[in-house]
């Protein structure tokens, strides 16, 4: 994957959260149809979630989802405005453990910003050398994918630190 990946599927998000929209009724509904709480909104895409530094993370909508030439791309976000966080997961499209590193096939990256107050983006990736972990896929059908990910991820050119996710968990559809 290029280095510039990140910063191309985070402006790709920017533009995709325009078309965005929560369930007809506009209520946020879990993947069991419950309302309310920290639960995803069900999109066209699926769902996403993880614990990242310790806390929750839940995706409100599956901004990214790209499925071709043997691999699977998504890219989710917590809020469609203001203060977000993002986490993208690019990977190859077989059932097994994937190894996330810098030099491997499968590639990640966890975005923080407040683009509408014209706030920094700061990136943790896979792109530097250090970072570890495992994108693991439980199953791939040609309408859609499902698995876990547990990632440990360095700064990215001026962010500093590392971001610790565990508990990922991701079923998306094509």
């Amino acid at each position: 994957m290029p280095r510039c990946f990140p910063i191309l599927t985070f402006c790709a998000a920017i533009v995709l959260t325009a078309g965005c929209s929560k369930s007809s009724n506009n209520s946020p509904t879990s993947p069991s149809g419950s309302s309310g709480g920290s639960t995803p909104i069900v999109t066209a895409h699926g769902s996403m979630s993880a614990t990242i530094d310790g806390a929750r993370w839940d995706a409100k909508a599956i901004l990214t989802v790209i499925h071709s030439a043997g691999s699977i791309t998504i890219g989710g976000s917590d809020v469609l405005l203001g203060p977000m966080t993002s986490v993208d997961l690019s990977f190859p499209d077989s059932v097994g453990s994937h190894p996330v590193a810098s030099t491997g096939l499968s590639f990640a990256d966890v975005m923080t910003s407040n683009a509408i107050a014209g706030g920094a983006v700061n990136t943790w990736s896979s792109a530097v050398g250090g970072s570890s972990g495992t994108i693991t896929v439980t199953s791939s059908t040609a309408s859609g994918a499902a698995g876990t990910f547990q990632l440990n991820l360095p700064g990215f050119e001026k962010t500093t630190g590392t971001k610790v996710i565990t508990n990922g968990v991701f079923n998306v559809t094509f």
